[in-house]
């Protein structure tokens, strides 16, 4: 008997801004610092994951994250949120796609809409990797960091309703975040 596939479950809601805290973790290092304050869309490792020794990504970012910079266009720029030498990725199993959370750095409309494409493209180059994938797991978080207040939007579920659903949630999220201006978002300083 076939499993029944689980219901996507998006959760939306507003949150403390990541930014400086993103900035604290950089410590006294100018030139780490002042690369975190180029980016607009900072990837974010876990804290305290299941006694992790530090925080730690999970698994796959390193290959998430080179795919964001190979098809990123000028309008977004994206780093890890931590120095290369205090990279750690977790070694988990089976067929579930984490990505890691990612914070958008008061992003505008063009620039949410292609995260959300390469968000979708991703799970979707995922799945085709292999038939049992269609049966998994993806979880991903994007926290809008405006300049008013966070959003964050989580998304469990299964990969063919990702882009729907997880897209619907973060254009709504940031029309209301952004008071439905399109061109809103300036850098935090």
């Amino acid at each position: 008997m076939k499993a029944s596939t689980p219901q996507p479950s998006v959760q939306v809601q507003v949150v403390p801004s990541q930014f400086p805290r993103i900035l604290e973790r950089a410590g006294d290092d100018r030139t780490f610092r002042a690369q975190l304050e180029r980016a607009n869309v900072i990837l974010v490792p876990e804290e305290d994951y299941r006694g992790a020794d530090g925080p730690v990504f999970p698994p796959g970012t390193e290959n998430f994250f080179r795919y964001l910079q190979d098809n990123q266009a000028d309008s977004l720029t994206v780093d890890l949120a931590v120095r290369d030498e205090d990279y750690l990725e977790l070694g988990l199993h089976g067929e579930e796609l984490w990505i890691p959370t990612l914070v958008m750095i008061a992003g505008n409309q063009a620039q949410v809409s292609l995260l959300i494409n390469l968000l979708s493209n991703y799970v979707y180059d995922w799945l085709k990797r292999g038939p049992s994938r269609k049966e998994g797991n993806v979880k991903a978080e994007v926290l809008l960091d405006g300049q008013k207040k966070t959003v964050s939007i989580k998304y469990e579920g299964p990969p063919g309703t990702f882009e729907t659903a997880f897209s619907e949630s973060l254009r709504a999220a940031f029309n209301e975040q952004s008071g439905g201006d399109s061109k809103a978002g300036s850098k935090k300083k």
